[in-house]
């Protein structure tokens, strides 16, 4: 599982809200911008409403807000590029979010991906690449990591 395959310089988002719900809101319709707007509502509703289960400060600057949804057959990601560290969530100041949409029934590639993705941030230069909003930067060091893995 690459995570190239999820995570495109088209889904890397420039966030310029300072407050969270705002910064969902505009995760959620970057992640699924093809589905109505009553499923983007629906989506934000159940994340809103169990942040504390569905939403993950993952430390170093990261965090994650993720959803599983009957409505879709693929998954969907946007991340968010704050600029700056922000009380975005519990814990340690976040700087990058990841919004994560999965159907019902992909667990085993959620789990694939989320081991990759932590392996992923795990690298010590990489938080430099998301903290400055550099896409192009971003992109080429999940290429390499992708290819250090096949």
């Amino acid at each position: 599982m690459q995570l190239s395959n999820f995570i495109r310089i088209d889904r890397l988002i420039d966030v310029n809200y300072q407050d969270h719900l705002s910064t969902l809101e505009l995760l959620i319709k970057s992640a699924i911008p093809h589905l109505s707007s009553d499923i983007q509502f629906h989506a934000f509703e159940e994340i809103r409403s169990r942040s504390d289960s569905k939403e993950i400060n993952l430390g170093s600057g990261f965090a994650m807000s993720h959803l599983r949804l009957e409505e879709i057959q693929n998954t969907y990601l946007s991340v968010g590029l704050l600029g700056s560290k922000t009380d975005y969530l519990k814990g340690d100041p976040v700087h990058t979010v990841f919004c994560i949409l999965i159907p019902q029934d992909k667990s085993r590639e959620y789990l694939s991906f989320m081991t990759n993705l932590s392996r992923f941030l795990m690298i010590p230069e990489i938080e430099k690449h998301f903290l400055a909003r550099n896409h192009s930067e971003i992109i080429n060091a999940i290429a390499q990591f992708d290819q250090s893995r096949s």
